[in-house]
């Protein structure tokens, strides 16, 4: 077990930091992807709108990412090894598909799903944790 924990920790810490470091980069490269969703012509509010949605989702995954790094720092889920899986799995797709999002230039709204299940399901995944140590005290912490 001692040797998994070796290997799980670091591998979620850096397939956390690989995405989070994408979606960084997805907030420098945000007008460029609004660009390629809208119509050849388009006004400036439809511009701003794209923008600000789009700006959104990058808001919420960041706060996703820095809940779940405290909560990888407070050591709420270190020895859950099956969530360390899940969450080794989810940044490592998420990461994936946010870099191929961004040099495909597709849809806006396609980062929707991508933060929603790449980023939101994590934090729920740690919420989780967290609700089952402290409500139900079934893991000692």
């Amino acid at each position: 077990m001692g040797s998994l924990l070796n290997v799980l920790i670091p591998a979620r810490f850096l397939t956390l930091m690989g995405h989070f470091i994408i979606v960084l980069l997805l907030l420098n490269q945000r007008s460029e992807i609004v660009k390629a969703s809208l119509p050849r012509y388009y006004s400036n509010s439809q511009f701003d709108d794209v923008d600000s949605q789009l700006a959104a989702a990058v808001y919420v995954s960041i706060i996703c990412f820095i809940f779940e790094l405290l909560c990888l720092f407070a050591g709420f889920s270190i020895f859950a090894t099956s969530f360390n899986l899940f969450y080794i799995f989810c940044h490592f797709i998420g990461g994936v598909l946010t870099g191929w999002y961004m040099i495909d230039l597709w849809h806006y709204e396609a980062f929707f799903y991508i933060m929603s299940f790449f980023s939101g399901l994590p934090t729920l995944g740690e919420i989780f944790v967290i609700l089952r140590i402290f409500c139900c005290k079934t893991v000692q912490y």
